[in-house]
């Protein structure tokens, strides 16, 4: 809709004509308006008045890069993406610290799964093969029982220390229950005795591509406006809303033997996924399943996810060069074997 076609007896917010927009809604942090036509300096492209957004690139489908990097940074961190801090450590938005350091979000019991990881590292995926492994460990609960009847599957295998699953009672989810948490592992509060831990992990190159094209999609509330250099340049540094990669999953590895945790990678789930079906459902406790089960767990687990390799294409070979220096170092001590993929370029290109 243009500011001509606005409705007469409907007053509109006063425009500023020093930055062209109008002001921004306290509660929402969204313009109360519309943001009239500018020129991007830099590309040459006109902002779409009705979305307030430039046009992306054609062929890079990425957005031109319109603006200083240093400008839009979001408190308390003074990152680029909106967050909570909680103990000095980034949050997502959806975490607040009532939740992320609550001991009581729900009583253990024998048997619940955790699935823990850094944003965009296959999380999801993970946790499908979990509930797939359940109902068919136990196909009197899949059959029977109303809430995996009635709830959908993401209903099912809630985000705890989000307020996804806020109005949700987890402890009226029947057993064997899987959860997901971004919490770092200093926050992890769990009866380590009952809860079992499954952390993803995925090459840093390919995370960091992954969390650009979410940051930068149409239905993202991140906050983020920069260019895709730009995140490059903050993942390598300061990270985004879950913090730093390499801090948040050396905190995991280095502490694995005080978990009853079980390592799974991106590349595993995505390139040899009935290997990855086998050690999660041993780590479960379940006896094997026949091949034929696994091929039933691997189809109805069928995601669309990018096979590893999309950072050769978004990523110069220096750059790439700098994430494996990197993950060499931040890796080297930790009690797991992290695959040679992350640290070495050949692997890294044999692999896709």
């Amino acid at each position: 809709m243009l500011v001509s076609d606005m409705s007469s007896n409907k007053k509109s917010p006063q425009h500023n004509s020093v930055d062209n927009t109008f002001p921004r809604d306290p509660v929402r942090d969204l313009t109360t308006n519309m943001v009239l036509p500018t020129r991007d300096p830099i590309s040459d492209t006109i902002r779409d008045p009705t979305t307030n957004m430039f046009p992306r690139d054609p062929t890079t489908n990425l957005f031109p890069a319109s603006r200083d990097p240093t400008t839009d940074l979001f408190p308390p961190l003074n990152l680029p993406v909106r967050h909570h801090s909680i103990d000095g450590l980034a949050y997502p938005i959806s975490c607040p610290p009532d939740r992320v350091k609550s001991t009581d979000l729900f009583d253990p019991r024998d048997g619940d799964v955790v699935v823990s990881g850094y944003p965009r590292s296959g999380t999801s995926l993970a946790l499908a093969l979990c509930r797939e492994i359940h109902l068919l460990q136990n196909p009197k609960l899949a059959r029977e029982h109303p809430f995996f009847l009635d709830q959908m599957p993401r209903d099912q295998m809630p985000w705890i220390h989000s307020n996804f699953s806020s109005s949700t009672n987890l402890d009226k989810i029947p057993s064997p229950r899987v959860f997901k948490t971004r919490n770092h592992y200093q926050h992890l509060n769990l009866n380590r005795e009952k809860v079992k831990v499954i952390h993803v992990i995925r090459n840093p190159k390919d995370t960091v591509c992954a969390q650009f094209s979410h940051m930068a999609s149409s239905n993202s509330k991140s906050g983020f406006k920069g260019t895709f250099e730009e995140a490059v340049t903050w993942f390598l540094s300061h990270g985004f809303d879950n913090g730093c990669y390499w801090t948040f999953n050396r905190g995991y590895l280095n502490n694995k033997n005080q978990l009853n945790m079980l390592l799974v990678t991106y590349e595993e789930m995505v390139m040899k996924k009935p290997d990855a079906i086998t050690r999660i459902n041993q780590f479960l406790g379940y006896d094997d399943l026949d091949k034929e089960e696994v091929r039933f767990v691997d189809r109805v687990t069928e995601h669309a996810l990018p096979k590893p390799g999309r950072a050769r294409e978004l990523l110069s070979f220096s750059k790439r060069c700098v994430f494996d220096q990197r993950s060499r170092k931040e890796f080297d001590g930790v009690s797991v074997d992290i695959p040679e993929s992350y640290f070495d370029e050949e692997m890294y290109l044999n692999q896709c």
